[in-house]
Order: C-alpha cells, then structure tokens, then sequence
C-alpha cells in the first residue's frame, strides 16, 4: 500500500508499506546433527517495510534530490550458519531483525559544462537482532547483535561526461563505491567489507555511420584494493587453529572491448 502527494510539479512526496516472505523447507544436503543440535527443517519468515520519502528536481530537472527513512522488521529471518564442526552449514531461522535508516541521492547535470554529469547515492542501515538466538554449537547471540553483511554505511559516487566531436561520441566515467564494515555471521563475527574500490571507463563510438565500431575500455579497481568480501572459520575445538576461508574482491582487471554493426542492426562484439 502507498500513499503520494504530488505538492507541485518538481516535488512529490510518499508514504508506502509492504510485506513479503519466503517459504521454509527441509535442510539441503546433510539433515543429521554432527556437533550440534541444527534442525532437519527451517520456517517460512515474514518482513515488513515501512518507508517515506520526497523525490524533487529543480533547476528545469538540471538537478534531483531525493531523500527515503524506512523501518523494516523481520520475523524467523532464514540465514545460513555453520554447524558444530564448523565444516558444514545449514538454514535456521533466527528468531527476528530489525533495520532503520535512510538513503539519499542526487543527480546533477553540471552548467556550463556540456554533457558532465554528478551522482552521488549513500545509505546509513542500523540491521541488528532482536530475539536471542543460540547456534549449533552452543554459542547464545544476543539481542542486538549486528546482523551478517548488513553494513551501516554505503555511498557511491559517479563523475561521467558525455563529449560530442563531430560525429563521434566520446564519453567516460570514473565511479568511486564505499561498503561500510560488517560482520560474515551473527555467530563467530568475522569481519568483512570496510573497503572502497574506485573503476572507470572511456569509449568512443560513431552513431550516424553503423558500421563503424565502438571502442570501449574499463579497468575495474583501479588502486588493486584487496577488500573482504566474505569470511568463514570453522573454529574446531579440536583444533590448534581455526580453519579459515577468506574470499577479496577481484583484482585489477583491464578490459577492453570492440563492437560493430552491419547489415539490419544486427552487432558482433
């Protein structure tokens, strides 16, 4: 359900909730306990999302702002945790999380200066437990705990210019991310994310004369940043050391592509 007000031509303004869920089912793989008391089938769980925002623009829409606060509460979350090993994992249903924030973006189209274009998006989400959960392997999360890859802070900024030279279009773009930290599970809190990547492109492309390719290049984390994305440990008490699995972003990566057209429209890359 949603509710809007348009208050004038460059100004609305909303309010809207939703609900979805997934269903539950039985275990994937193994559904006997090995070193804990993990259950051979998970529940269906429920979320509710509340939001309100304004979407405006100004300036003939040269610029746009908008601005969105919501509340969400989810009910027997699904989530994936390690068993009593540590070297297996299985679906449980921890008992509930909430989330509020807000996330704000604009657009800016840059006078004076043909075709250069600013965007800039952030999010602040505040996503922790609500009920105490206890794990396979005994371990009791409290309420409050910081939910698994749920980062507080996000932001994304984009400069990109579009340069028409007689019939040709050069255009390029230099895109900078940021993923707040954040932990891989409620259980062991591994540290994941805290990173921020930086990655660009530039092409060039001649639409009047289809035939003509288009000559596109993009280097991907440009600064080789070796961020985490992911973290796992089995933390065997049996064990002198906890076994770890730890997955980065990708590296650097240069990537350059050629792509023409002939015949109907049809293209060849």
């Amino acid at each position: 359900a949603s509710l809007t007000w348009q208050a004038t031509d460059d100004i609305l303004a909303y309010a809207a909730t939703s609900k979805g869920f997934r269903v539950g089912g039985v275990q994937p793989g193994l559904t006997t306990p090995i070193g804990g008391q993990q259950p051979e089938s998970f529940k269906s769980d429920t979320i509710w999302n509340y939001e309100g925002g304004v979407r405006t623009q100004w300036f003939d829409n040269q610029l746009r702002l908008d601005l969105t606060g919501f509340y969400v509460r989810w009910k027997s979350p699904q989530s994936a945790q390690a068993d009593g090993t540590g070297l297996f994992v299985y679906i449980d249903n921890v008992g509930g999380v909430k989330s509020v924030g807000g996330d704000a973006s604009m657009e800016l189209l840059v006078p004076f200066v043909p075709g250069l274009k600013l965007s800039l998006a952030g999010s602040y989400a505040k996503t922790v437990t609500t009920t105490p959960y206890t794990a396979a392997n005994g371990t009791v999360v409290p309420p409050g705990t910081p939910w698994a890859l749920a980062p507080r802070w996000q932001t994304a900024s984009t400069v990109s210019q579009i340069l028409p030279i007689g019939n040709w279009l050069l255009a390029g773009s230099v895109t900078h991310t940021y993923l707040g930290r954040s932990v891989g599970d409620i259980v062991r809190q591994r540290r994941v994310f805290g990173y921020q990547q930086l990655d660009a492109q530039i092409s060039i492309a001649n639409p009047s004369t289809p035939w003509l390719p288009e000559i596109a290049l993009t280097v991907n984390n440009i600064t080789d940043t070796r961020g985490i994305v992911n973290h796992f440990s089995s933390d065997v008490p049996s064990a002198d050391t906890a076994a770890d699995e730890v997955y980065y972003t990708q590296p650097r990566a240069v990537i350059l592509r050629l792509m023409g057209r002939f015949g109907n429209g049809a293209s060849r890359q």
